[in-house]
């Protein structure tokens, strides 16, 4: 007969200790949490409890606005500060290469100009080339000029008839303040005619009724401004002479060399050549 045992269970048994202290744990873990959630409601409440004022919010957007535009405006300098000298020198080098491309343009196109406005001098002076400029004849009320020119001639010995004269006439109109008379121009029908006025002009100074007249060679607007400021550097003795001929103003220096001028570029030349050798002569003489 087969005796029934129980079979015995396989562990440890579970000290009263042991399970009372694991308890006291879990409880101490629960109340602190129950503490934290306490002390937050606490909080929330205190912090839905505070009222603030029109004047403490206007107070505190003023001072979040004040935060934000200080630190806008240094965000903005700084940009600034990192790009614009970028940008400013980009902008010169472009300003500097158009302004240096304008200069030489504008350089180009004096020169040109220079050059077409004694292209057409020339001409002009060409056209003139048959005519004589005369000055200090009286004015009449019923003067025929080509008689006069004619009465002229003859006293100073030109073999010149009437039908050699093209045409002559007075400058501009006639003044009624002026006491000073009219140059008369005179065009000769070719060169050789108005050569046989032009040669005899110093013939002038010892007669009895021209002694106070000029013959001259009618100039351009430009080259005649242009002789009266050459005959000027001969009154203050900085050249020797200066005179015309065909058109062209001719000035000879204090050395005896002859210059042609045809610019005003070229006459300050003259003059700075000439008040350079008074100042090393004077120089000198002082040494």
């Amino acid at each position: 007969m087969n005796n029934l045992h129980s079979t015995p269970v396989v562990g440890k048994r579970c000290d009263k200790r042991e399970l009372s202290t694991s308890s006291i744990e879990i409880d101490d873990e629960n109340k602190r949490n129950k503490l934290s959630d306490s002390d937050m409601l606490q909080n929330s409440a205190a912090v839905t409890n505070v009222h603030l004022s029109e004047a403490d919010l206007e107070t505190i957007t003023n001072r979040i606005h004040a935060l934000f535009k200080i630190d806008l405006e240094a965000m903005v300098t700084s940009i600034v500060q990192a790009f614009v000298p970028q940008v400013i020198t980009g902008i010169n080098a472009s300003l500097n290469e158009k302004i240096e491309s304008l200069v030489h343009e504008n350089k180009v196109l004096k020169d040109q100009v220079a050059v077409l406005t004694m292209q057409a001098d020339r001409a002009e002076q060409y056209s003139r080339r048959n005519c004589v400029r005369v000055t200090g004849i009286p004015e009449t009320n019923e003067e025929i000029t080509d008689n006069i020119i004619m009465d002229m001639a003859s006293e100073l010995g030109a073999n010149l008839t009437i039908d050699e004269i093209d045409r002559s006439h007075r400058l501009g109109p006639r003044s009624q303040s002026s006491l000073k008379p009219r140059d008369i121009i005179v065009k000769f029908v070719s060169y050789r005619s108005r050569q046989k006025l032009y040669n005899v002009r110093s013939q002038a100074k010892g007669s009895v009724n021209y002694r106070r007249n000029y013959i001259n060679e009618a100039l351009t607007k430009h080259r005649s401004e242009l002789f009266f400021d050459a005959r000027k550097l001969v009154r203050d003795k900085l050249v020797e002479s200066a005179w015309t001929h065909d058109g062209t103003i001719l000035v000879r220096d204090r050395a005896r060399v002859i210059h042609r001028v045809e610019t005003y570029e070229q006459l300050n030349k003259l003059r700075s050549n000439a008040n350079r050798s008074y100042a090393s002569v004077a120089s000198v003489k002082i040494a």
